[in-house]
């Protein structure tokens, strides 16, 4: 079996997307599967060095490297001193920006790759071509490609997030969403989904193509072990990884934590890894137990892990069926976890109480029971989450067509 795989996160840093490609690429060689991958090329800040060391050898990496996208991450990446306040000229131009952003730059910001991208593929032939999202853009060079080669080459789609059902898209966006996710739906010879409320609730939407729709977990990239964790201990290290926003509200634990640590027998550590918007930032400065590291390549956020005595899990609240992939990160480890969640109800919270990993506890002043992490203890890795297991079941999916 050959697979070329598309994705335009492979390398990319601090991508959940990346950890989950990579996973599956390797999980792919480690089943006999040859595999091309076609990529792009970011400036070299951008880039994850651990994602491109550690991919596997008999992987062939076709790369092509955007201008305009270039261009608009090196710029983005010099320091800039300004005033964070925006006068209305500013705010203006901003506006302005986004609309051209969201008008001009449709399926994303890497839409030239589209036209653009290693045409030395072509040269190779393929069993199946699987394009996995986020950036949408790779289900458009998948489509394209495929109309190169034989009808024997079969579609493989792999969707870390719906796209019509995107709460950040405007209408205009969303009409031409709704369009191009119907096709791509229509032509594919199978379709995943990452997150099993998604799958279910895309089955629903679409019952014509549901017996081609099928769920496969977001996996994890490297197993880590904490071979020192603590239970009953005075003091516990509490490590968040991801991004902080005002989707997750996190004042009701930050202050069930003060309130903990005030009572001076015991004392709970934050620290917290990720890109944080403005407005969150700016609540850390009320609590001294938290220590915000801002972006770390992933190498760095594995060492975390190691030293951690507790994972932190926050969910994205009630409008999505997105399960953050950053709990499949966690299940890779055996340290115990804190599920941090609006509505015990909900299909995530359902999913995460499945799997026996975790304690959850609401998210209120009142059940934030924070004293009981105190208790939590070293838990079992999950491997039917590990890129091996489920690409041997992709694997095997693929082969009955």
């Amino acid at each position: 079996m050959k697979v070329l795989f598309i994705s335009s996160q492979i390398f990319k840093k601090s991508s959940s997307a990346s950890i989950r490609n990579n996973s599956l690429l390797n999980g792919f060689i480690k089943n006999n599967v040859e595999v091309d991958v076609l990529t792009l090329e970011y400036p070299s800040a951008f880039e994850d060095e651990y994602f491109q060391e550690n991919i596997e050898n008999k992987i062939k990496v076709y790369q092509s490297k955007p201008k305009i996208l270039y261009k608009y991450l090196e710029k983005s990446s010099l320091p800039v001193e300004r005033n964070l306040k925006l006068n209305k000229r500013e705010k203006t131009l901003n506006k302005l920006k986004i609309k051209i952003k969201d008008l001009y730059f449709f399926p994303d910001m890497d839409k030239e790759w589209i036209k653009n991208y290693n045409k030395k593929v072509l040269k190779n032939n393929y069993d199946f071509v699987i394009s996995s999202s986020d950036t949408k853009t790779a289900h458009f060079i998948a489509r394209n490609i495929l109309k190169e080669f034989n009808n024997e080459t079969k579609w493989i789609q792999i969707w870390g997030d719906p796209w019509a059902n995107d709460i950040n898209l405007n209408n205009s966006q969303k009409k031409k969403a709704m369009y191009w996710e119907s096709l791509f739906i229509k032509e594919a010879a199978q379709i995943y989904y990452v997150s099993k409320p998604t799958f279910e609730m895309m089955t629903n939407s679409y019952p014509k193509y549901s017996s081609k729709m099928h769920y496969m977990p977001r996996t994890y990239l490297t197993e880590v072990q904490n071979n020192n964790l603590k239970k009953n201990a005075s003091t516990l290290n509490l490590l968040y990884t991801g991004s902080l926003n005002s989707n997750r509200n996190t004042l009701n634990l930050l202050n069930a934590i003060k309130t903990e640590n005030e009572k001076l027998n015991k004392y709970i550590k934050l620290n917290i890894f990720g890109v944080c918007s403005p407005e969150i930032k700016a609540e850390f400065k009320e609590y001294k137990f938290i220590t915000y590291h801002g972006i770390a390549s992933y190498k760095k956020i594995i060492t975390e892990y190691s030293r951690a005595d507790i994972l932190l899990f926050i969910d994205n609240g009630n409008k999505t069926t997105q399960i953050p992939g950053k709990l499949f990160d966690y299940f890779g480890t055996n340290i115990p976890i804190l599920a941090v969640v609006e509505d015990l109800e909900s299909p995530v919270t359902k999913f995460i109480a499945s799997t026996q990993r975790s304690l959850i506890l609401k998210n209120t002043p009142t059940d934030l029971r924070i004293d009981t992490i105190f208790n939590l203890s070293e838990q079992p890795i999950l491997k039917e989450y590990s890129g091996e297991t489920c690409a041997k079941k992709l694997i095997m999916n693929m082969q009955s067509l």
